[in-house]
């Protein structure tokens, strides 16, 4: 008698843009970087998961912060979350296109000047990055919503309620490359009068690609983010930051005199999540890195009580 032998199907994923099937595997930083930064033989992780009750002012890890190890490069991981045909092999390689020369110059520190149309290609590669980086960890909160994805995808830039900044990096904690991912959901119960409960998502995200610093801010709730753009504004380092998006300059000239050190990127991705949502002890903190490659912390907090 033959036995027959049953195939295990895996369920078929949806593209986390379009929600069409046929997915690939898509690189979590661009295959293209591996020619402009230096490879090694492997790279950190850092992770943590808190939460804080309304009315108290300190948090409780959820999940404890911890680190690991991971062999290889954090250029060669990829994850399957994209369609091929029409968004990795469509829109999106012609983003990269545009763009990948323009990254390619203020990764090295080269001189040159951005316009309008160069700066909402950049704009929308970050955006896609940041997004893909959302993914990359299996156990991570995704605090971007579809429909900003769906923006992105349609009009091939951020949604207007993104906040990006760039600067140019020197030091070792975050060389030649390091990411920071904070993603924060929260609400605030009604007081008093108060018409309804404040809640909403946002998420952190700073990284470093050889000379070049990228930080983005995302919220769902449009006093949130105007807060968060006052709050860079008033900075003591905010000179060095240049905003490219939303766009406020018809050009912005690369590279900027002033350099980024590296307790400056530790303030620009801590210090406010820290003061204001009361997260201390953030894992990847310069204390506890040993190698520092790539630093994802996965955070869940909710806020209470207080202003931001």
């Amino acid at each position: 008698m033959v036995e027959k032998t049953k195939k295990r199907f895996r369920s078929q994923g949806h593209c986390i843009f379009c929600g069409g099937t046929g997915l690939s595997k898509e690189h979590i930083w661009s295959d293209w970087l591996k020619d402009l930064i230096p490879g090694n033989s492997e790279h950190g992780e850092y992770w943590g998961s808190m939460h804080r009750k309304s009315g108290m002012k300190d948090v409780e890890w959820t999940e404890p912060s911890s680190s690991s190890a991971r062999q290889g490069s954090v250029l060669q991981r990829k994850v399957r979350i994209v369609c091929e045909r029409r968004c990795n092999n469509g829109w999106m390689s012609r983003v990269v296109g545009r763009a990948k020369r323009h990254v390619e110059r203020m990764i090295l520190g080269q001189a040159f000047q951005i316009d309008r149309k160069e700066q909402t290609d950049l704009a929308a590669w970050i955006g896609i990055t940041t997004i893909i980086q959302e993914f990359a960890n299996r156990q991570g909160a995704r605090r971007i919503p579809h429909e900003d994805r769906t923006v992105l995808m349609n009009t091939e830039a951020p949604p207007l309620s993104w906040s990006i900044w760039v600067a140019r990096y020197t030091g070792k904690w975050w060389a030649p490359m390091g990411h920071y991912h904070i993603p924060i959901s929260y609400s605030k119960p009604r007081t008093g009068d108060e018409p309804s409960t404040l809640s909403g998502e946002l998420q952190l995200t700073t990284f470093t690609l050889g000379e070049l610093l990228v930080h983005v801010f995302t919220s769902t709730q449009a006093e949130i983010i105007e807060a968060y753009r006052s709050y860079i504004g008033r900075a003591s380092n905010s000179e060095k930051l240049q905003q490219l998006w939303p766009i406020i300059e018809d050009t912005l000239h690369w590279p900027p005199s002033s350099l980024f050190r590296d307790h400056e990127v530790d303030s620009l991705a801590f210090d406010w999540v820290e003061r204001k949502w009361g997260a201390r002890g953030l894992p990847g903190r310069p204390q506890e890195r040993d190698v520092l490659r790539l630093a994802s912390w996965l955070a869940s907090a909710i806020q209470g009580g207080r202003d931001n």
